[in-house]
């Protein structure tokens, strides 16, 4: 519904007086009515609210304001002004409310967002002054535009009264600051202060934004974390107008932004490992886009490159030839109108299907619009410079179902004569079909009663394997939350796939992939013939937002091939570390073989140690009992690995490895998970500084967990508890 009530006259524009010399009124609502202002939806009432109608509401002036309708009931609407031409360098408005995603107010530049912002105050019912910094828009006409979009479950209000302009804030809290400067250098570096209070960055040149569509930081309020760099050489000599909203006037930020040739930091922090992937700076979780194509692995990730916590997804893009070294390059998908880029797949389109040439690299990902990333759509784009760069598809989405909230992480194949999307659908994965990589048909949905559904369904993989000469397929499905040791977890199945169904073998799910607590949304490489080469995300969404690192957040998994066996039981999912893996190390330390009843304590493990080692031994237990090894270092902290024959499990006790307060579920029980009981256990333990991959038995159980130590792990100490073991084949390699 579209309604516009005229009842004052307007001259020109929305302006109806000066209180002041310095002071302009847009509105104050004191007339009892709405003027020029423009109601649409349900949200609203035609006239404006008065203390008559809630008598808990303060902080406004006169006696009316602008409030939502809030009766527990479905409304959802705007409330827009007329036109009006900024004029001060600052607009004051009071501004109450529920803090929400669901209600805000908004400025409009000549039909551009500028800023957006939402109540935030501990009394709802209190307004307070919220002030803009508009001084860059003078001259240019705007509008002010109310959202409310409330239910049963998400009940809320917003209250807006006395819009004005003046030559002065009235709020130390800006909810717009501006600063304008010539671009000189290579670098621009915005200070930034992590987990401090969000705000919109957007960074202006000749109306354009430089980072396409405004992107969330948190810039630095009390202290400098780390800074925010952006590449600005593209456009030097020209004035940019850099946008923050919500700073306060003695916030960090403000005296502290810069321009410099060169982006210095302090790369090699503690826990940046040595030889997985780790994003530049910025954080990163799903890894993306994964094909071999001319030589090298190209692998795509989720990536924030504006902050080190989950916000603002892009593409991120490394490069390697030898799946050990990693070439960091600069980012190949970013925000559109369409929304965030969430995960998804590429594939070589070698036949030329999708018209975008010959062994083109298409990207299959997921637009996520929205307040809340509700809007989920498929799109694609394709690149035809070896996956540097990336064209989006001008008729993106080409794969939309508005009924579902959560319909994402399209990985696609080339099954049997065409195209198949394996897709995340809530509690479920649909398959879809198509010949030309845009127009896509549903074929089949699976997993309703199936596996374990404690959480929302994502990243899958559809991949198959041979066991026995017999072909079996392999879906991987991550969830979150509900995984075995709390936050994130993936698991599998195994069967058959005719083309369009999917149908499990009647096996004991769920299953899991890794028993380890930090293994995530793992997917693998397209294009590579005979091989199933996957990569996961290292790290757990539990804690994942506030691991210890300073720069960057979170890391990738080493490379895996991915393979069927049978551990006794059962055929389970195995994977080990690929063959380049392996030939990275070099053997420096061989040890007799040894009798343990008690403990037996290798120190050093190393004579020089950078944090970065393989360890190999086999653990053959004599009767029942506890046996296994911990980690340790000079300062007395402590990795426990336990396999317990009474309990037939595998454990990490990481309560006193290093640093774990950082989050109360990262170390609070230990990491347990059940394990077959074997005659011998062979194992192979890859440290990297913050990480820890055990394999056992050539991969037929792996255990990914992530460590904190305060400094390396120098020593080895095996341990036993009622039992006797042998220790054989020990092994030490470094890089």
């Amino acid at each position: 519904m579209r309604r516009s009530i005229h009842i004052l006259y307007f001259a020109g524009l929305f302006l109806l007086s000066a209180s002041c010399k310095n002071t302009y009124i847009i509105d104050d609502f004191e007339d009892g009515s709405l003027g020029k202002w423009v109601v649409e939806g349900s949200a609203f009432s035609y006239t404006p609210a008065t203390e008559a109608l809630d008598s808990n509401i303060s902080g406004y002036k006169g006696s009316f304001f602008v409030a939502s309708k809030n009766h527990g009931t479905t409304v959802k609407g705007h409330l827009t002004s007329s036109s009006f031409v900024i004029q001060k360098d600052y607009i004051n408005f009071l501004l109450g409310g529920t803090p929400s995603p669901s209600a805000y107010v908004e400025l409009l530049v000549e039909g551009n967002l500028i800023v957006t912002s939402t109540p935030s105050g501990e009394d709802h019912n209190l307004l307070d002054w919220i002030s803009w910094d508009v001084s860059s828009f003078k001259g240019r006409k705007a509008n002010i535009r109310i959202n409310a979009d409330f239910n049963e479950q998400r009940k809320g209000l917003i209250i807006l009264d006395h819009i004005e302009m003046s030559s002065r804030p009235k709020s130390t809290y800006l909810d717009l600051c501006s600063f304008t400067f010539n671009a000189s250098k290579k670098w621009l570096l915005i200070p930034a202060e992590d987990g401090s209070d969000n705000s919109i960055l957007s960074i202006l040149c000749e109306d354009q934004n430089l980072l396409n569509v405004p992107q969330t930081i948190t810039p630095a309020r009390k202290r400098i974390d780390y800074y925010i760099p952006i590449d600005i050489s593209g456009v030097n000599s020209k004035m940019l107008n850099i946008q923050i909203t919500k700073v306060k006037k003695n916030d960090v930020v403000r005296g502290n932004i810069s321009q410099e040739d060169e982006y210095v930091f302090s790369y090699d922090e503690p826990y940046r490992q040595l030889w997985h992937m780790t994003p530049f700076h910025g954080w990163t979780n799903d890894p993306n886009g994964m094909v071999f194509h001319n030589g090298e692995y190209h692998l795509a990730y989720q990536y924030n490159p504006y902050g080190t916590r989950h916000n603002n997804m892009h593409w991120g893009y490394a490069v390697s030839k030898d799946l050990v070294t990693w070439e960091n390059r600069p980012f190949i998908l970013a925000p559109d109108s369409l929304g965030s880029i969430f995960s998804g797949s590429s594939v070589v389109d070698v036949e030329n299907t999708a018209g975008f040439g010959k062994n083109s690299i298409v990207a299959i990902y997921t637009s996520a619009g929205g307040k809340n990333y509700e809007i989920q759509q498929q799109s694609i784009a394709y690149s035809d410079d070896n996956g540097r760069s990336y064209t989006k598809y001008g008729k993106n989405p080409v794969l939309t179902d508005h009924s579902r909230t959560d319909f994402r992480d399209p990985k696609v194949a080339w099954i049997q004569g065409q195209w198949v999307m394996s897709l995340a659908t809530g509690q479920t994965i649909s398959f879809y079909g198509s010949s030309d990589l845009n127009g896509w048909k549903k074929i089949s949905e699976f997993g309703e009663g199936t596996g374990s559904h404690n959480g929302v369904w994502e990243c899958p993989d559809l991949i198959k394997l041979k066991y026995k000469d017999q072909d079996k397929w392999v879906l991987l499905v991550s969830i979150n939350p509900g995984g075995p040791h709390g936050g994130s977890a993936t698991q599998y199945f195994i069967g058959h796939f005719d083309g369009q169904h999917f149908i499990a073998d009647k096996m004991d799910y769920p299953l899991w992939l890794d028993a380890g607590a930090d293994n995530y949304a793992g997917v693998t490489f397209s294009n590579t013939p005979g091989r199933h080469i996957f990569i996961g995300w290292m790290s757990n969404w539990m804690y994942s937002n506030d691991v210890p690192t300073k720069s960057f957040r979170n890391s990738m998994t080493m490379p895996r091939e991915l393979y069927l066996k049978h551990d006794g039981e059962k055929i389970v999912l195995g994977n080990k570390p690929v063959p380049e893996i392996y030939d990275a190390f070099n053997l420096v330390k061989e040890v007799k073989n040894i009798s343990v009843s008690d403990s037996f304590l290798l120190d050093p493990l190393l004579t020089e140690n950078v944090g970065a080692y393989r360890v190999d031994f086999t653990i053959i237990p004599e009767q029942k009992g506890k046996f296994g090894f911990a980690l340790l270092n000079d300062k007395n902290e402590k990795a426990l690995f336990i396999i317990d024959h009474n309990t037939n499990t595998i454990s990490l006790d990481r309560s006193a490895s290093g640093l774990v307060s950082f989050h109360p579920g990262f170390a609070k029980n230990p990491v347990c998970s059940p394990i077959v009981r074997q005659a011998s256990y062979k194992m192979e333990l890859f440290v990297d500084k913050q990480s820890s991959e055990l394999f056992i038995n050539d991969g037929e159980v792996s255990f990914t967990n992530t460590l904190f130590p305060t400094s390396v792990y120098n020593k080895i100490q095996w341990i036993t508890e009622d039992c006797r073991i042998i220790i054989e084949d020990i092994k030490i390699y470094t890089l």
